[in-house]
């Protein structure tokens, strides 16, 4: 999203990294949300505590997590995956099946086209 909005950022990468698997592998809010949440702050935040500035960033974000839990069926990371990544059987079996690419990349690509949706449309 960073290229794709020219934004030169080397810090969005990194601190989103440890989204994944539901917030360092938590099993909460998917980390494919999470990350798209963060690319529209960056995108269209402020560092103003005024609230009207604020509300584009506020409503896009809306948009994007209303259309993700609509298009991928939630917003949960263990309910996405079907396996609780605390459990260590369970994450090594989703290693084993491949989940990660399976399934999580299918939930990137979803934030990915909504990301991209809303920034046709704002």
């Amino acid at each position: 999203m960073q290229k794709f909005w020219k934004i030169d950022s080397p810090l969005e990468p990194k601190v989103v990294s440890t989204f994944g698997g539901g917030i360092g592998r938590r099993g909460s809010v998917c980390g494919a949300l999470t990350g798209g949440a963060t690319a529209i702050g960056v995108k269209y935040g402020t560092n103003k505590p005024i609230s009207a500035e604020r509300e584009l960033g506020y409503l896009l974000t809306l948009k994007f997590y209303n259309q993700f839990k609509q298009k991928c069926g939630g917003v949960i990371c263990r309910d996405l995956i079907e396996y609780d990544l605390t459990n260590e059987k369970e994450f090594k079996r989703a290693k084993e099946l491949d989940v990660f690419m399976q399934k999580c990349v299918y939930y990137i690509g979803n934030a990915i086209e909504i990301l991209l949706d809303l920034n046709d449309k704002s």
